[in-house]
């Protein structure tokens, strides 16, 4: 496939230039119009529809009439008149170019597209970039203020995360009841109720009897609440004295731009190569590669999934790595936290990661072609096995979690730890299955008050008036990526932590029956609430970590 043909794969020009019937001398796609309004403000995007396509890129020179335009009318410029006026916007607005390729005219001497404003005309490009370059040190204070709250975040998790809970489980309990209660006293009088009444009281009845069960559950289970609590603090103040994880975890997402935009350019260029040959169904053509190069694209596919799928899962595991040692300090007091957990995680078991990232790929793209197959989405089995995949993937990244927790403590390799931590969560399903539940609104709440405060913070200080000179355009999105990052890499490690700290508990509790080695805030979670006779599980084998 040619230059010209690839670059009209990758930018969706939205016209006929050099293509349908009438227009294959007319090959170039040229910009009409170049008022900066007309382009972006607006209910509609209007950036392709200010296009012509011409048979060949007019040639300007400073001090000379607009040239005639060889084009083909469109929708929007009735006719090929041209003009050198940048305000007149049905006309064409000439100026010089030449080809590229044989796909678009670009400008010479100008940038595309430019924007009026009063002194002369000044480039979107560099607007854009001195609304950023302008705006560094505030983009710098933008970050410190990010971390800053990430930070006040989970100290407020540290000490205030039981009014939270409780809070929150009052009002959930209350607004279940008093929804449902409503509900059913509303519809239960009506007379020979309609089906769409029948189903609102069967709602009401269920809202109602959810909210009670809740109730009695968290009464029974108050004991359990505290434990959960008391681990959601733990892993407060394990984020906020081990910030050097949330780096990493930044340092990874970046990653992930940069190797995702490498990998799907080289999937662009593979599928670009080949012949392109029209067919009925498809006038503009498909391409046809050869089968090596068919063949390299799956393989390109998976190991560039199987690529950032053990990134990520590693990256995770030195959480789970950090959390065992920063829990268990009284029996690694000599071992630094730091190089202790990349060395034990990239050394020692980057292995597992890669295994559990299989793993679940294949899962995924098993799921993947299920889901996206349009003879399954049609049939009742094949949505029955797109739901099935779908749950078994939630699964599996729960037990791959779960499992890095127990080759932290026991050096096992994956599969037999998938196993123990499977069994460890069911004999602890309660306390397991509250965290669960508890720290999905906490992660919601933290992600909210990390990423907002900042971003709203943000945009009124780099505001600016003068759109012409300083565009901050650039710079909001800016602001935007780094709350966004912040604030998720801050949760995403206090996620890591509490599944780490939930397997670092149970094991405390099952070998030593009394949380002997957990750290202060769960002893006193656990004080007054938990029996003090010691527990005996011969079937579990000490974990290496205590003997380091």
């Amino acid at each position: 496939m040619t230059v010209s043909q690839t670059l009209r794969l990758l930018i969706w020009i939205g016209k006929e230039c050099g293509v349908s019937e009438g227009y294959e001398d007319y090959k170039y796609l040229y910009w009409g119009n170049l008022q900066f309004e007309s382009l972006v403000v607006g209910q509609e995007v209007s950036f392709f529809k200010r296009t012509v396509c011409v048979k060949a890129c007019p040639v300007w020179k400073e001090g000379e009439p607009a040239p005639k335009i060889d084009c083909k009318p469109n929708g929007y410029f009735k006719t090929c008149d041209t003009t050198l006026d940048r305000k007149e916007s049905k006309k064409i607005l000439t100026y010089n170019s030449s080809p590229l390729g044989d796909v678009l005219c670009q400008g010479i001497g100008i940038d595309m597209p430019v924007a009026a404003v009063s002194g002369g005309i000044d480039s979107i490009r560099d607007s854009l970039i001195r609304g950023v370059t302008n705006n560094v040190p505030k983009l710098a204070a933008c970050i410190f203020l990010s971390v800053l709250i990430g930070i006040v975040v989970m100290l407020l998790i540290r000490f205030c995360a039981g009014p939270i809970i409780w809070a929150l489980i009052i009002i959930v309990v209350l607004l279940l009841t008093i929804i449902g209660t409503r509900l059913v006293s509303k519809y239960i009088m009506i007379p020979n109720r309609p089906f769409t009444d029948n189903f609102m009281l069967f709602v009401g009845l269920a809202l109602s009897g959810a909210g009670v069960g809740l109730g009695i559950f968290i009464i029974l289970n108050f004991n359990n609440i505290k434990i959960v609590i008391g681990i959601f603090k733990a892993t407060g103040q394990f984020v906020a004295e081990n910030p050097w994880l949330i780096i990493f975890t930044v340092g990874k997402m970046i990653f992930d731009v940069f190797y995702q935009c490498l990998w799907y350019m080289m999937l662009i260029w593979l599928f670009t190569i080949g012949d392109k040959v029209a067919t009925d169904h498809n006038p503009y053509g498909s391409i046809q590669a050869p089968t090596y190069i068919e063949t390299l694209k799956v393989y390109i596919l998976f190991f560039g999934g199987w690529v950032q799928f053990t990134i990520l899962q590693s990256l995770y595991m030195l959480n789970i790595m950090a959390t065992a040692l920063w829990y268990f300090k009284p029996l690694v007091a000599d071992l630094p936290i730091i190089q202790t957990s990349l060395s034990w995680t990239y050394l020692y078991h980057l292995g597992s990661a890669a295994f559990g990232a299989t793993f679940l790929l294949l899962v995924r793209v098993l799921g993947w072609f299920l889901c996206r197959n349009e003879d399954n989405e049609k049939t009742l089995c094949g949505k029955f096995c797109c739901c099935c995949c779908q749950c078994i993937d939630v699964i599996i990244q729960h037990m791959t979690k779960h499992a890095y927790g127990q080759i932290a403590l026991s050096g096992k390799d994956f599969c037999e730890a998938a196993g123990d931590s499977f069994k460890l969560c069911m004999r602890n399903a309660i306390i397991t299955g509250s965290v669960m539940s508890l720290r999905a609104v906490l992660i919601f709440l933290g992600k909210v008050v990390i990423f907002l405060i900042p971003l709203i913070v943000g945009i009124f200080w780099i505001s600016s008036n003068n759109w012409g000179i300083e565009n901050p355009i650039l710079a909001y999105v800016a602001l935007f990526l780094i709350a966004y990052t912040v604030s998720s890499g801050f949760m995403t490690v206090w996620t890591a932590g509490t599944d780490g700290m939930i397997q670092m508990y149970c094991v405390d509790e099952e070998l030593f029956g009394g949380s002997k080695y957990a750290p202060q805030l769960l002893q006193e979670a656990r004080a007054d609430i938990l029996a003090s006779e010691t527990v005996s599980y011969t079937h579990l084998t000490l974990p290496t970590i205590y003997s380091v």
